[in-house]
């Protein structure tokens, strides 16, 4: 018969803790005071308290938490940067909308007769005398308006015509201020 021994740190004295071991018990547990001490064959003692397995469970249990919380913040970020990513895609099916709209109109002028392409833009040179306003109004019912001269290119394109024509120019608002037809001032075009 042999005997553990469990050493105690008080002094020099031992403790005997009286237990049979056979040599062919795999894994029997005695468990003792708090102590539990495991026997698993050949292997020797191994003694674990229940404070470490219960100190080792609230890790683990810490641990799970910390673990949800991750997944959580991550499930925001995820759904935070899909609803951007949606406002993204909403606002280019938009601008992709106008864009068609946009080509769609350019290319209905370009099949009408009149309507000459320059720089991005069409210009209807009538060959009908109007006054400014009628010649206006006219060019709005062709959802269009009296040329406004942003650059010195188009300045170029419009004295080219050698013909009389008007601009979209005007001090109808307060004589003596010009502005274009767009509301911006003389001089403000680049």
């Amino acid at each position: 018969m042999d005997r553990l021994y469990g050493n105690v740190n008080e002094g020099h004295h031992s403790n005997w803790i009286d237990e049979t071991i056979y040599a062919n018990d795999i894994g029997h547990v005695v468990e003792s005071d708090n102590i539990l001490y495991t026997l698993a064959g050949h292997a020797g003692l191994k003694v674990n308290t229940k404070r470490s397995c219960r100190a080792a469970a609230l890790f683990l249990g810490l641990l799970c938490l910390l673990l949800l919380a991750g997944l959580v913040a991550l499930v925001f970020l995820y759904t935070r940067d899909n609803s951007n990513w949606e406002m993204e895609r909403v606002h280019l099916q938009t601008r992709l909308a106008e864009e068609k709209h946009q080509l769609n109109k350019t290319l209905a002028l370009q099949s009408q007769e009149n309507w000459i392409y320059f720089r991005s833009s069409f210009y209807y040179i009538s060959s009908t005398r109007k006054p400014w306003n009628e010649s206006r109004r006219d060019c709005r019912q062709k959802d269009a308006d009296l040329v406004i001269i942003n650059n010195d290119e188009e300045q170029e394109f419009v004295r080219r015509w050698k013909t009389r024509m008007w601009i979209g120019l005007s001090d109808t608002e307060k004589e003596g201020t010009w502005t274009w037809v767009d509301g911006s001032p003389l001089g403000s075009q680049s």
